[in-house]
């Protein structure tokens, strides 16, 4: 099987499919289209009370006294 070329560093992060050959020196490339960049954002866990399954069933209200 032929093995694909190794793909130059600054290829690597171009959205184009011109790659070269990591044997190629460039400097730079005028059609070099950088992907967009993503924020990355790291999600905590929110503390949440613990609760008890007693406390958490509702309470039945007290009996009033009919007259």
């Amino acid at each position: 099987m032929k093995q694909p070329p190794e793909t130059n560093s600054l290829c690597l992060s171009c959205r184009r499919t011109c790659k070269q050959a990591s044997a190629v020196l460039i400097a730079a490339c005028p059609r070099y289209y950088q992907g967009p960049k993503v924020k990355r954002v790291d999600w905590k866990q929110m503390a949440l009370p613990m609760e008890s399954s007693e406390s958490a069933a509702p309470k039945p209200d007290k009996p009033t006294k009919e007259r």
